[in-house]
């Protein structure tokens, strides 16, 4: 299982408590929520670093999956989007063999805990996005997803910097 407490991926320190699981669309049943949030950030940023995966079965390359929703202090929002292949790709590397993304690396990778999955690894991903208003005090965010494909997003940490 993916490490806990206060963990360096990349040289870049995030604080691992648990996760965010969002559902996924195309006709499955909702077992988690479409959103989750808001969580609070309470100041600016240039960067907003994610460890994030996915869960349910692979997206096609280039899907729109989830998005992080900026609330910002002066009451605009500004939606980071989360594209399979290019900041995510499944947790499960039989789910997709794949390591390579265009906007993201595997930030951590290791064995499934169960006997049953020996030949498969889990794997969560390290995405940034740089802020469109930098200036702007970000006071929460929300992690949503797009319903758009049977890949449901999880986030497990972010950093802002």
């Amino acid at each position: 299982m993916c490490p806990g407490g206060t963990v360096t991926f990349q040289g870049v320190p995030f604080d691992v408590r648990g996760v965010i699981q969002t559902t996924r669309g195309s006709g499955v049943p909702a077992d988690y929520p479409v959103s989750a949030g808001p969580v609070g950030v309470g100041q600016t940023c240039q960067q907003f670093r994610a460890i994030l995966g996915i869960v349910g079965e692979a997206a096609e390359e280039g899907a729109l999956i989830g998005a992080i929703v900026f609330h910002y202090a002066d009451g605009s929002r500004h939606e980071l989007e989360i594209f399979y292949g290019r900041h995510v790709r499944h947790w499960w590397t039989e789910g997709d063999p794949r390591t390579d993304t265009d906007l993201a690396q595997v930030a951590w990778e290791g064995p499934h805990a169960s006997c049953w999955h020996d030949t498969t690894r889990l794997r969560v991903f390290h995405a940034v996005w740089d802020n469109p208003r930098p200036n702007q005090e970000i006071v929460s965010f929300d992690f949503v997803s797009k319903m758009s494909t049977t890949a449901a997003p999880f986030l497990i940490a972010v950093t802002v910097e």
